[in-house]
């Protein structure tokens, strides 16, 4: 059995972050127990004084179970274009602690935006702190869920249902048809207007350009834009010294 710690790095109640953090354990295959991490919540702001007086307990208890778990995800929010500040003063206190505790540590990354780039700047000021801590860290896949509240539910912060859980299977009761750009965006303006000609029910697409193609050749067909993301599965592979690496399709 792998054990995961998960820590969120916003504080707020109703984070999609934590909408996110919340989603992992269910979609964890049965050998991996994932774990929300102690709070980080009633950290003072690091300050070298109040090292030398000793580490605060819920500092002590963050870095426990961080030695303790196989692997850690870390699911947070960009603010400002980097990390949280309470999360990044979590890290700067640990790290000062006797063997700090993310060393040789498998780590992933994951963020929740509004926004449609789902907090890839911060993502990499994160991955350079894990860099200097020595932590095990993933550089790829990258795992980034733009537009977070076209996502989660308004009122229970729960993924939104796909077309399979809605009861629509492709092939049966939905027509899925697929079109390639390959970058030779000048094709859209005619691959829309075949799609509007035959009346469509809704247009999704992950081209920038898409969206005011569509809305320049109609006003009756949605258009939907979205990343395409997902959850990776890190386990330590003591036998190898090394990382085993699993892929599971989170949101698409």
């Amino acid at each position: 059995m792998s054990n995961v710690l998960m820590i969120c790095g916003s504080l707020r109640k109703g984070s999609f972050n934590r909408a996110l953090m919340n989603a992992l354990p269910a979609l964890a295959p049965a050998d991996m127990k994932l774990t929300e991490a102690p709070s980080f919540r009633g950290f003072p702001l690091y300050d070298a004084d109040l090292q030398a007086k000793g580490f605060p307990p819920d500092v002590t208890a963050l870095a426990d179970a961080i030695r303790a778990a196989d692997a850690v995800i870390i699911i947070t929010p960009e603010y400002n274009y980097s990390i949280p500040g309470a999360l990044k003063n979590a890290i700067d206190w640990v790290s000062r602690l006797p063997d700090q505790p993310f060393k040789e540590k498998p780590v992933a990354i994951q963020s929740a935006t509004g926004g449609p780039l789902g907090g890839a700047r911060m993502q990499y000021h994160l991955r350079q702190a894990m860099i200097f801590l020595n932590a095990f860290s993933f550089g790829t896949p990258e795992i980034f869920v733009g537009q977070a509240p076209t996502k989660f539910d308004e009122k229970t912060l729960e993924f939104r249902k796909g077309l399979n859980e809605s009861g629509y299977i492709e092939g049966q009761n939905v027509t899925v048809d697929y079109h390639w750009l390959d970058g030779q965006y000048d094709r859209l303006p005619a691959i829309i207007a075949e799609l509007v000609r035959r009346l469509v029910a809704v247009i999704a697409s992950a081209a920038d350009a898409t969206a005011p193609a569509v809305k320049a050749a109609t006003a009756t067909i949605p258009c939907l834009y979205e990343f395409i993301v997902s959850i990776i599965r890190i386990i330590l592979n003591p036998g190898a010294g090394g990382l085993q690496r699993f892929g599971k399709s989170l949101i698409s």
